[in-house]
Order: structure tokens, then C-alpha cells, then sequence
């Protein structure tokens, strides 16, 4: 299994703020028993095929981190998507992460 970790930073007081973090192609989420590795800080979490969004209806000039974890189902080299943050009534308003890759060896 493999640890996702995001880190959240912002300049201002921001209200229902949506992040997705996209996973890569032959990964599922680990759905872990302790709820703290979870975070409390954002009032609720969804796990979809394609991504993992998270969601809050404050947040403040500050850092906050998620993490969860993931599995992959197949050996290969995989690109990563950027996770992406954003207001959900000002879209406008959002940010980004790198994009990168991830290598996953045979065993």
C-alpha cells in the first residue's frame, strides 16, 4: 500500500472548498479502519473510481493535510493527474498540484 499525503495551503478565508485528487490508472483507495488517518478537519469524503474528493465549508489562511492510502492492481508505469482544489460557487477561485509519474515493479 502507498501513502498519499496533500498538503493544502491558502492565502485567505475560503468557504466551500472542494479538492479531487485524481488516481492513476489500476490503483484502488485502501479504506482503513482508523478514522484519523482520515483527518477531521473537512466535513466529508468520497471515494469514486476516479478520484478521491474531499470537502469543507471553511477554510483558513492556512496548511492542512490528507492523507489516505492507496493499492495497485498492476505492474507498470502510470501518470498521475494533478489533485486540484477549488471553490464550489467560485470556481474561478482554485489551484493545482504537480502532475507526475508513478512506477510500480512485479514482484
Amino acid at each position: 500500500r502507498i501513502r498519499v499525503r496533500l498538503t493544502i495551503t491558502g492565502k485567505n478565508n475560503y468557504e466551500y472548498l472542494a479538492i479531487e485528487d485524481y488516481l492513476p490508472s489500476g490503483f484502488e483507495v485502501v479504506e482503513d479502519k482508523e478514522p484519523d488517518e482520515w483527518g477531521w478537519w473537512y466535513c466529508r469524503r468520497e471515494v469514486r473510481d476516479e478520484k478521491v474528493a474531499f470537502f469543507t465549508p471553511q477554510f483558513g489562511e492556512d496548511k492542512r493535510e490528507i492523507v489516505y492510502y492507496i493499492r495497485p492492481e498492476a505492474a507498470g508505469t502510470y501518470h498521475v493527474l494533478p489533485a486540484k482544489a477549488y471553490l464550489m460557487y467560485f470556481p474561478e477561485v482554485w489551484g493545482r498540484s504537480a502532475e507526475y509519474l508513478i512506477k510500480v515493479a512485479a514482484k
